[in-house]
């Protein structure tokens, strides 16, 4: 992972209000953390409206592309409004060695460490956690190799295997 060399705060999926990038961007802009916002849908205009210089929206973005984008991400931010049960944004980013800050709703706190669960409309919470992760390289670095690990436990080949064969598993 490059977490620690990372160059901005990455929040990605369909811009639509109950995902919470409102709270993205306020919460980088106060930390002040530029912030890259990836994807596209019909909230882009209030969300554009919100944001300063310090926010890149790049848009609908091919999946290569997005993983290229979150390879040079210091964090990504998952501030979701509504119990999202298991999102790929986080997924990717946690098996890609990048700290994840996510609301602390539906699945996500099972995603993440304790401390990365934050309340949905609390954008001082928000602040406050980028600010810790964005001026500690170090911090993101074994944040990322945490993350990095429960997803290949939780998530890897393997224990799907496991919970596969399992389902199959004769009952005595």
């Amino acid at each position: 992972s490059s977490a620690d060399r990372g160059e901005f705060a990455l929040a990605s999926g369909r811009l639509v209000e109950e995902k919470g990038f409102d709270t993205a961007i306020t919460a980088a802009h106060t930390a002040g953390v530029p912030l890259v916002i990836a994807g596209a849908g019909p909230d882009e205009a209030r969300l554009r409206a919100l944001a300063d210089d310090t926010v890149t929206f790049t848009g609908l973005l091919t999946h290569d592309k997005l993983a290229e984008l979150r390879s040079r991400a210091a964090l990504v931010l998952a501030p979701s409004r509504w119990e999202e049960p298991c999102p790929y944004s986080v997924l990717d980013a946690l098996a890609a060695g990048v700290p994840v800050l996510a609301s602390a709703l539906g699945g996500l706190p099972e995603l993440v460490p304790p401390e990365s669960a934050l309340p949905a409309a609390d954008p001082a919470s928000w602040a406050e956690s980028i600010t810790r992760l964005w001026q500690e390289p170090r911090l993101r670095l074994e944040q990322g190799r945490v993350g990095l690990a429960r997803v290949r436990e939780r998530f890897g080949e393997e224990r799907y295997l496991e919970r596969l064969l399992a389902i199959y598993e004769p009952r005595a």
